[in-house]
């Protein structure tokens, strides 16, 4: 029976599988063109929001164009499954092409390349990848060309709740960014990150952090640094161990985008090696575009056609036995048909995950990477050592259909009691990080303190070096700083009355200041302002009014009839004055006069005639002035600035 999506798109055979539905060979009626069609799961069509954010991001990645990355042609759904449909890729997989070797820097160069072009084009636009892994990249064996695929799909994974339910884990652990394994929102530098794992791994043969938890492996990141390329590659060019340290640097504004990765790796060629289209001959089964999966649709299996031509074979041999002879093989025919559509699901607990899906594998008679077995909780077992099944559904011993079958297991992160980490006197932030790692929850609480900093932590409600049970949670008491109160209004008050109003509280330092606006003794200001949170016993300035008084704040003197010349001058934004005098030249004898001129803001001239003169010009403003005297006969003179304060 053909399955028809839209009207339009005909599914011939089923391609791969995985976590957000199955790929399919499909046949274009409109454009008479061969496709690829990306099932997705019905759990997206039932969300609402995410059902939103699938037309949304479809409608982003849609303009895409670039050589190097998956083109995405068409999206709708068929009534309550949604698809994708496009460019439909001949050839393998990254990680089917390189399993098992690895390449020289100058053949990963010739790989980095147009992974790079595409994470540089993407980048460009906003468009992030999240779970860049050489399963999504994939060489065309026709030309050898490298392109991306997956692009946006681990976004859509990321906003759905039906995640944790159906078991899935955000992206790939093993490619998981630091910040990534913390929670965080990621952006263009976690796919940095992956790809430099993608780079570790082309050149050692592994990635940086391995192991058979891959959960444990990929929260392993969120404390350690990853492991220098040269620890893994002793002989790696120096040029290949700057790169892939920069790109697996815990900081994300470390790490070199994907334009400085290219200009690093040189000009970008059009041509993709040789070498790399070759390895692809070695492959012994091609991919499509995505890997994923979705049991309700109908699909062809290859195991099932195979094994109808075997029937078909052996009873031709027999044909000659006769018709007693050909109603039995049609009896065991039948039966090995039936036999081949039913999985006897194989007990798994106890066992590793690997160990799990070898199992299944055996018993579906499929490769271990096809078989179907889903992560769908990692509990605390007390019975169970951590990465071993603790439990599995369909149970063991059931029979099911070959096409519907997924083994969801529940595997134990081991014991829920670890030892209580002292975290006593470390930041609130690292303290809160190094329980969090130790798989503990946490809850903060404040408490003053005259002798820890602010943000320290003080004590926890579970002493360290105790045994107690995960997650917890565990209560940080943290240092908020010593104790303070709110600094009162004293503005207005009188001077007399401020330490009357601390009340102990703060210390006092008293500033007068000349003023002619409010009563000697007024308090004028103060600092801290009002309302403001001052530790207990620190000091509060109050600034209290005095009469005004005129203080010289620069003078200038001469004798004779000489001209003094230019005297500059500064004067502030206060009220101030000019002061000229005459005196007498020798004691009491002497006569003359003198003319005094000023430029500035503003301008003027005054004249004394007389010794023994004096004359006062009231100025305001702030500045720089120019002024001069200029005397006339047997006379000494002064000039002075004087400010009200």
């Amino acid at each position: 029976m053909t399955v028809l999506l839209a009207g339009r798109y005909e599914l011939r055979a089923r391609i791969s599988r995985g976590g957000m539905g199955a790929v399919w060979r499909a046949y274009d009626r409109r454009l008479r063109r061969e496709v690829a069609v990306k099932v997705l799961h019905t759990w997206i069509a039932e969300d609402e929001d995410l059902a939103r954010r699938f037309d949304r991001e479809a409608r982003l990645l849609a303009p895409l164009e670039n050589e190097h990355i998956v083109r995405l042609y068409d999206y709708g759904d068929n009534g309550e499954t949604p698809f994708l449909v496009m460019e439909l890729i001949e050839g393998a997989s990254l990680a089917e092409v390189a399993r098992g070797r690895t390449l020289s820097w100058d053949q990963a160069v010739e790989v980095a390349v147009p992974i790079a072009t595409a994470l540089a084009y993407a980048h460009e636009r906003g468009i992030v990848h999240r779970d860049l892994t050489p399963g999504n990249i994939l060489v065309e064996k026709s030309t050898g060309r490298i392109v991306v695929s997956d692009f946006g799909l681990a976004r859509l994974a990321q906003s759905s709740s039906s995640v944790t339910t159906q078991g899935m884990l955000l992206g790939t652990p093993e490619y998981w960014s630091p910040e990534q394994a913390r929670g965080r929102d990621s952006g263009t530098a976690s796919d940095m990150y992956a790809f430099g794992c993608l780079l570790f791994w082309l050149l050692s043969g592994k990635t940086p952090f391995d192991g058979e938890d891959r959960l444990a492996v990929g929260l392993r990141r969120v404390h350690e640094a990853a492991p220098t390329l040269s620890s893994r590659v002793a002989d790696a060019p120096p040029e290949a161990a700057r790169l892939v340290d920069a790109l697996l640097a815990f900081e994300p504004s470390a790490r070199p985008t994907a334009v400085d990765v290219l200009g690093a790796l040189g000009a970008a060629s059009p041509e993709i090696a040789a070498t790399v289209g070759r390895t692809l001959e070695a492959a012994e089964q091609l991919t499509g575009v995505f890997a994923a999966a979705l049991p309700t649709i109908a699909n062809a299996d290859p195991v099932r056609h195979s094994a109808r031509r075997r029937r078909r074979g052996r009873r031709m041999t027999f044909v000659a036995l006769g018709i007693v002879a050909a109603g039995a093989l049609a009896f065991v025919g039948a039966t090995i048909a039936n036999a081949d559509r039913i999985v006897d699901v194989p007990a798994v607990s106890g066992m590793t995950v690997p160990q799990a899906r070898a199992a299944l594998a055996s018993a579906a008679h499929l490769d271990a990477a096809d078989a179907p077995v889903t992560v769908g909780g990692r509990p605390y077992s007390e019975s169970v050592a951590a990465g071993r099944v603790l439990s599995q559904t369909p149970a063991a011993g059931s029979r099911v259909e070959r096409a519907g079958l997924d083994l969801i297991v529940r595997v134990s992160r081991g014991t829920a009691y670890a030892v209580m980490p002292d975290v006593r006197g470390v930041l609130r932030k690292e303290g809160v990080e190094t329980l969090r790692a130790a798989g503990f929850g946490v809850r903060t609480e404040l408490a003053e303190s005259w002798d820890s900093p602010e943000g320290t932590v003080l004590s926890t409600d579970v002493d360290p070096g105790d045994s107690t049970r995960r997650p917890g949670p565990i209560t940080l008491v943290v240092s908020s700083g010593p104790p303070r109160s709110p600094v009162p209004d004293m503005r207005g008050m009188s001077g007399d009355d401020v330490a009357a109003r601390l009340d102990g509280t703060f210390a006092t330092d008293i500033v007068e200041e000349g003023s002619d606006a409010v009563a000697a003794g007024t308090v004028l200001r103060q600092s801290p302002d009002p309302g403001t949170q001052a530790v207990l016993g620190s000091t509060v300035t109050v600034t209290v009014a005095r009469a005004p008084e005129w203080m010289t704040s620069w003078s200038k003197s001469g004798s004779g009839d000489y001209d003094s010349g230019a005297l500059d001058v500064s004067v502030p934004q206060r009220k101030w004055r000019i002061v000229l005098e005459l005196h007498p030249r020798y004691l009491i004898f002497g006569s003359g006069s003198a003319t005094l001129t000023w430029e500035g803001t503003g301008s003027g001239q005054v004249g004394l005639d007389a010794v023994g003169s004096t004359d006062v010009q009231p100025r305001s403003g702030a500045g720089s002035y120019r002024l001069r005297v200029q005397p006339r006969g047997s006379v000494n003179w002064s000039i002075r600035i004087e400010q009200l304060g």
